[in-house]
């Protein structure tokens, strides 16, 4: 005779074990998403981003297209120094700590070391304002201080520290001198990335100076700039590639066609524009590596 107790036994042993393994499947999911999510936050001013420069939002894009997630966090404000990151911000307007500060005197307490500490970033990416760096005197009395403090917040809470090149102390230099030696003032640039280095030896660099030299050098008559010092559409673009090509470890072919100028039926512009830049990444890579 069959016994429909031993049966009754069997099946919720079988479905004890079923509701583990979809438990265990479960929290292999939840491992996973969380491996495979990759975080980056970036410490600068409007060079890095602001109303008009976009450089972010097109890295997003850019980044939504991988099939790891990829999250972009940033405590960039206008005109802000990484001193400023670091004691206080200063007094212009409403800025992303949310304090309105225009035509007053107030200054607000500093939230970058906090924000980083609180935060686990993957990636920190530090860019200093672009005269900064030409200013060997300020650089050193400063910069260097200032980076080494920034670093020591993130040793514990993020993998990997890069240093964004200041790409407009090149295109700014070029266009009061169109007799200035290019080669010459990105030296100075390197410099400053090799006393960063001794502070940081993990430190990389993402070399958008060393890309924009190279590109003023072949397409003196284009124009990388607007409003000042801030980037245009298309150095936006240059830019965003850059940080890809450095940070994400991608190439060319993987990002998509964005739409991002007017009248581009032929989709020369980004195509162009991505696989000049990625020539001009792996240069760097064979002159400075």
């Amino acid at each position: 005779m069959f016994n429909f107790e031993c049966l009754i036994s069997i099946l919720q042993i079988n479905n004890k074990i079923m509701k583990k393994h979809v438990l265990l499947l479960g929290l292999f999911f939840v491992s996973f998403t969380v491996i495979s999510q990759d975080s980056t936050l970036f410490v600068g001013n409007s060079m890095v981003k602001y109303d008009k420069n976009q450089t972010l939002e097109i890295l997003q894009r850019i980044l939504n297209n991988q099939t790891k997630k990829n999250i972009i966090d940033d405590v960039a404000c206008d005109g802000c120094s990484l001193h400023h990151h670091l004691i206080t911000l200063p007094p212009f307007k409403e800025n992303f700590f949310g304090s309105s500060a225009w035509t007053t005197n107030k200054i607000e307490l500093a939230a970058t070391p906090s924000y980083i500490i609180n935060h686990r970033f993957k990636k920190v990416v530090f860019q200093e304002t672009p005269m900064t760096v030409v200013d060997s005197v300020r650089f050193i009395k400063n910069t260097k201080i200032d980076f080494y403090r920034l670093d020591s917040l993130t040793k514990y809470h993020s993998n990997q520290i890069y240093w964004l090149e200041p790409y407009a102390a090149i295109y700014l230099h070029s266009d009061k001198n169109s007799n200035i030696n290019l080669d010459s003032l990105y030296n100075i640039v390197i410099q400053r990335f090799d006393n960063l280095k001794q502070l940081d030896s993990n430190l990389i660099n993402i070399p958008i100076a060393f890309v924009v030299k190279e590109f003023i050098k072949k397409y003196p008559k284009v124009n990388l700039q607007i409003g000042g010092s801030h980037p245009n559409k298309r150095m936006q673009f240059i830019l965003a590639c850059c940080l890809y090509y450095s940070m994400y470890n991608g190439t060319p072919d993987e990002i998509p066609f964005l739409h991002l100028f007017k009248n581009d039926k032929n989709q020369m512009k980004e195509k162009g524009l991505k696989e000049y830049t990625y020539s001009l990444y792996k240069d760097y890579l064979i002159k400075y590596k």
